[in-house]
């Protein structure tokens, strides 16, 4: 596998003013404006159900934990980026079972970014990417296996790819059996680069995959320089989310608050609020700098994103995460909650004792909380002598 910075795998090729084009068919849908005062704020602290040591005196042989997904009976999937295998976690925190290896034969897995579990018990599992890269040589699709982990077909990650150079997963959901993925593709011609970003949803029986929102990005690759405005991709990386009913969640635009809310019958609502932007430090934009390439031709936004996250609750209600929120003493993470008719509900904070932010939290589909933390930074770092890493699972009672 290949990591490079987002397109500049063509010929090392840097990007020029981009024309944007973004369907967005939700402007006729109902606008519920939000207030830009927070109400108030409620702690929840989530009790920890099990804890798994994946340090090399833990006696099993583990490498980084990347991604976490919900089972059948209490059960939880951790995914082995480095590894590329998956653990099944039992409702005590005992690993049940481990499989899965890279590869391309019957039953291997074509990367470890993100899986699901189907109420038939089919097992989904996909390679993918955060941004801004892409990984050149692994398969743009979800593998399916049966409950014996053999073979059960597959799902490409994108529609037509007969043009496209390459196309990556950046995100997958799965909850009641409605399955969402974001993806990105790029295809090249004389000079010219479409970006094609996109929403969809897929049929679990069939495999059908049918388009929620696509976002193309047209640029000329004449003048130098690599803009970060130009590969942020709205719908990924926590930014979007299917609830158990169907219902698609996701923050279209980078430098607003707005959530588009699309309803399992084609209609919906749009959430607006007032945001003030949160200007980044030097040493945030110096790292952004050298993810898309490190040299002076990159071009960083003073700005964070209006949205770190949307996430569905099991009971309907939505979380939106925003940036710059106060973190209090031991806080995980901060959400503003949302009814499912759009109402502003309450400011949600995330308490573990002596835990902070610096923690990966991943809210799964079924209202359960992974925590990891103490994993290598380097997925593709194959010395784990140093790892010290740990899985928790967390539960919380919500008022």
């Amino acid at each position: 596998m290949i990591r490079m910075a987002l397109l500049g795998f063509i010929l090392l090729a840097n990007y020029a003013a981009a024309q944007l084009q973004t369907d967005e068919y939700w402007t006729d849908w109902p606008t519920i404006e939000i207030k830009k005062e927070s109400k108030e704020t409620v702690t929840l602290n989530p009790d920890i159900q099990w804890r798994l040591d994946c340090g090399l005196d833990s006696g099993e042989l583990i490498g980084k934990i990347f991604s976490a997904a919900p089972g059948s009976d209490e059960r939880i999937f951790l995914l082995d980026e480095q590894l590329t295998q998956v653990l099944i976690m039992s409702s005590d925190g005992k690993i049940e079972e481990t499989f899965g290896q890279q590869g391309e034969g019957p039953g291997d897995l074509p990367g470890a970014y993100r899986l699901f579990e189907l109420s038939d018990g089919r097992i989904g599992v996909c390679g993918g990417v955060e941004a801004p890269t892409f990984l050149l040589g692994v398969p743009s699709k979800i593998v399916l296996l049966n409950q014996r982990f053999e073979p059960a077909g597959q799902w490409l990650c994108i529609g037509d790819r007969s043009a496209m150079v390459v196309a990556t997963i950046r995100e997958l959901r799965c909850a009641g059996d409605h399955v969402m993925i974001s993806s990105t593709g790029a295809m090249f011609n004389e000079g010219i680069i479409t970006q094609i970003q996109e929403i969809a949803v897929i049929d679990p029986q069939e495999g059908e995959r049918m388009l929620i929102s696509q976002r193309s990005i047209v640029e000329d690759l004449s003048e130098g320089h690599i803009a970060e405005r130009n590969i942020y991709n709205p719908y990924a990386y926590g930014r979007c989310d299917v609830s158990n009913t169907g219902r698609v969640a996701f923050a279209p635009d980078r430098d607003r608050w707005q959530v588009v809310i699309r309803n399992s019958d084609g209609g919906g609502i749009v959430l607006k609020r007032e945001w003030d932007p949160l200007k980044r430090t030097k040493d945030q934009k110096d790292k952004i700098r050298k993810d898309l390439g490190g040299y002076d031709g990159c071009v960083v936004l003073n700005n964070e994103p209006a949205i770190a996250s949307v996430r569905w609750r099991p009971n309907g209600n939505l979380w939106v995460e925003p940036y710059g929120a106060e973190f209090r003493d031991g806080s995980l993470a901060c959400f503003d909650e949302f009814s499912p008719a759009g109402e502003y509900l309450r400011r949600i904070k995330i308490s573990v004792l002596d835990w902070d932010s610096s923690y990966d939290l991943q809210v799964l589909e079924d209202g359960r909380f992974v925590v990891l933390r103490g994993f290598v930074d380097d997925s593709e770092d194959d010395d784990t002598s140093e790892q010290k890493g740990e899985v928790f699972l967390l539960k919380v009672k919500e008022n």
